[in-house]
């Protein structure tokens, strides 16, 4: 603890005198030994008044530092946030838009158009505005996002890539490590309209599968998609056969005897609880391109035909 100047210097004094008289007078036990040891330490320290003080000098700057670098991450998160949000609301309008821009090029023969130049335009200021609606403020954070590119974007093909790349600025810089690069990107499928079942042709037309599926479907009536379930006697399943004239056999769910159980038309397993996941079916709807090595359903494909 630092004391007083006056009390301080008095005590210095007092110290002084102590340890003095200990050096000319032989000391006659070894507690005054330990008392004459002890002044000469608190005499030491009593000579270093502001010893803390240049500690606290060095160290304090280094604490204000570190502060305000980590009040700055935040704000710099904020506007990743921010830059990510917007750029991602601006790709969902843009799949809407290109297709469009796309043929009034091709309609329009006397005045031919860079469909790419005017995308990126496009997109530029669609990401202003929606940062604008967030309220992000341009003239205040110029500062520390700088550098803003869409270049690496492309809009051809069936989706659009919409990237962005900017720089953020670091408050403090510590030579090239001042800036910080930075690259969002989206992928959206162009909107093309929505075509009714039938419409479509070869490549183009939708169909339906089920994630662990081995067969794609034209349509969502197709009996393996709409499962009809129906309960029957578990004495009289054994001799039951389906629409394909193939027997049921037990499904992994059936653990105990129950007097009724679960069967649909076209299924090969009956159950005994009706919420089994082999009666349940997630549907996803997609390209006929995109089926992959699925083949088609021997059901609805040829009722399609």
């Amino acid at each position: 603890m630092l004391l007083p100047k006056k009390q301080n210097k008095k005590n210095y004094k007092s110290l002084s005198g102590i340890y003095l008289k200990s050096r000319h007078e032989s000391p006659a036990n070894s507690s005054d030994k330990s008392e004459s040891v002890n002044c000469a330490k608190a005499l030491q320290y009593a000579r270093l008044p502001g010893s803390l003080t240049v500690e606290a000098a060095f160290v304090a700057p280094w604490i204000i530092l570190a502060a305000i670098v980590l009040c700055s991450l935040f704000s710099v998160l904020r506007g990743e946030l921010y830059m990510s949000a917007a750029l991602h609301n601006a790709a969902r309008i843009m799949a809407a838009e290109v297709t469009e821009i796309e043929h009034k090029e091709n309609i329009s023969d006397d005045v031919p158009a860079d469909t790419n130049i005017v995308s990126h335009i496009r997109l530029r200021y669609l990401v202003q505005k929606e940062l604008r609606g967030m309220g992000w403020k341009e003239e205040e954070n110029s500062g520390m996002i700088s550098e803003i590119s869409f270049r690496d974007s492309n809009f051809s093909g069936d989706e659009i890539i919409a990237c962005v790349s900017y720089q953020i600025c670091m408050p403090v810089s510590f030579g090239q490590w001042g800036h910080l690069p930075v690259k969002h990107q989206v992928v959206c499928k162009k909107w093309t309209g929505r075509k009714e079942h039938g419409s479509g042709t070869g490549d183009s037309e939708y169909v339906f599968v089920t994630p662990y599926g081995t067969a794609y479907h034209v349509s969502l009536s197709c009996p393996y998609l709409d499962l009809s379930v129906k309960s029957v006697s578990e004495a009289g399943v054994k001799s039951l056969r389906n629409k394909d004239g193939g027997i049921y056999y037990p499904c992994s769910c059936v653990k105990h005897k129950n007097s009724n159980v679960y069967v649909t038309d076209y299924g090969t397993f009956y159950h005994e609880n009706p919420g089994c996941y082999r009666l349940k079916r997630s549907v996803s709807k997609i390209f006929r391109s995109e089926t992959g090595s699925r083949h088609p359903c021997n059901k609805c494909t040829t009722y399609a035909k």
